[in-house]
C-alpha cells in the first residue's frame, strides 16, 4: 500500500520519459497506477550498486523499455530537461550530497515535472533498522533529519508538499520543477 500511495502521488501516463534514481532490483515499478503500460514509458533507471542493477534487469527487462546505468544520484549524466518524471525511493536519507542529488534531479526534470523523493522517517531508523542485528554497525552514529532533507530543496521549486506514510515510518516530499 505504501509503494501504491507513493506511485500515485506522480503524474504517470502512457509514452513519457521517466528517471528512477536509485532504482535498485525496481520493486517499485510493481506499484504503478493501473493503465499504464511500463512497455510504452522510456524508463532509466540509475543506482550505484551495478549488483542492484543486475537483479533490475534481470526481473524487468522484458517487460519494459528499461536503460540502466551505474552512477551515484550527485552525478546524473544526463541531459537538462530530458524527463517528465524523477523519483527516488529509498537511500535519500544517508547520500553524501543530498543538495547535490536534489538539484541533479531537478536539472534533468523538464520544466513542470513532479518529483517524488522519499524514505524513512528517523522514528523507523531508531525503531528498526538500528535494532536489528543486519543493519545495526551500518546505522550507528547515523540519523535522519527530515527538516534538513527539505531544506536541500531549492525554493525554486512549486507544490512543495511533505506527507508521513505507514504510521509515520516513511515520508514523501513531491514538488514542481518551475517552468
Amino acid at each position: 500500500r505504501l509503494r501504491t500511495e507513493l506511485m500515485s502521488r506522480l503524474e504517470w501516463k502512457n509514452a513519457i520519459s521517466v528517471l528512477y534514481v536509485s532504482i535498485g532490483t525496481g520493486a517499485d515499478l510493481r506499484y504503478l497506477p493501473q493503465g499504464i503500460d511500463l512497455k510504452t514509458i522510456d524508463l532509466v533507471g540509475a543506482d550505484i550498486s551495478m549488483g542492484m542493477l543486475k537483479r533490475c534487469k534481470k526481473q524487468w527487462q522484458k517487460k519494459t523499455n528499461l536503460t540502466l546505468v551505474q552512477c551515484p544520484a550527485e552525478e546524473l549524466p544526463f541531459a537538462d530537461n530530458t524527463f517528465d518524471i524523477v523519483f527516488h525511493n529509498g537511500g535519500i536519507n544517508f547520500f553524501n550530497d543530498k543538495s547535490l542529488a536534489i538539484s541533479e534531479m531537478l536539472r534533468v526534470a523538464k520544466p513542470g515535472s513532479k518529483l517524488l523523493i522519499a524514505d524513512e522517517t528517523a522514528d523507523f531508523v531508531e525503531t528498526q533498522y538500528k535494532k536489528s542485528v543486519f543493519s545495526k554497525s551500518y546505522f550507528e552514529g547515523k540519523t535522519v533529519d527530515l527538516n534538513a532533507i527539505e531544506q536541500c530543496i531549492p525554493a525554486s521549486v512549486v507544490e512543495k508538499k511533505t506527507e508521513l506514510f505507514w504510521n509515520n515510518k516513511f515520508y514523501g516530499i513531491t514538488f514542481r520543477k518551475s517552468n
